[in-house]
């Protein structure tokens, strides 16, 4: 991940074939660096929690978020992640779960009005995972979402975690912004 992301970023500015005071450049550059500290603080509370390091299949699930964060990311939101004591899950729960918390990032850039969103990534006590994902936009009004034909949020949020045995919750009040709420296993 660091070679795709923050060494190419440098090997590019180092050879002189992009300018580094190039507004996307900056940009590219400013996601790198929270991408960094989130693996940062990702290693220190592995370090903390786990001795000997990670679960297997913490780092898969941890990998899976920071896609789905760094595809957000270079849409142009800024996303504040943080994640703590990752438990090993499946690897089809680590893709269900992170391609659902990609749909909640896209609907906040989309629809919220806001450039910023929160995630948190806890595991809880038995191998359990809660994946919280925050705006504070616009919000909107459930019941209304409920009745829209092809809405993001019944396929690509409720159905995806459905199918792993995972449970989504959704709350938004208009004006107040919106939390998106996945736990595993439901």
């Amino acid at each position: 991940a660091l070679h795709d992301t923050v060494l190419a970023t440098l090997t590019a500015i180092a050879a002189g074939r992009v300018d580094a005071n190039a507004a996307p450049v900056r940009e590219r550059c400013a996601r790198e660096a929270a991408y960094l500290r989130r693996l940062v603080r990702q290693e220190a509370d592995d370090a903390a929690h786990r001795p000997g390091g990670p679960a297997p299949g913490a780092t898969a699930m941890g990998a899976a978020l920071e896609e789905a964060v760094r595809s957000a990311e270079s849409l142009g939101l800024k996303v504040s992640a943080q994640y703590h004591a990752l438990p090993a899950v499946p690897r089809e729960v680590a893709d269900a779960l992170a391609a659902a918390v990609g749909e909640a990032l896209n609907n906040v850039r989309a629809h919220a009005g806001t450039g910023a969103a929160f995630l948190t990534a806890i595991g809880t006590g038995g191998g359990g995972l809660v994946v919280t994902v925050v705006d504070r936009g616009a919000g909107f009004d459930p019941g209304r979402a409920a009745e829209a034909a092809g809405t993001g949020l019944r396929r690509s949020v409720h159905a995806r975690t459905a199918g792993i045995g995972a449970a989504a919750e959704v709350e938004s009040v208009p004006g107040e912004g919106t939390r998106v709420a996945l736990r595993w296993p439901a």
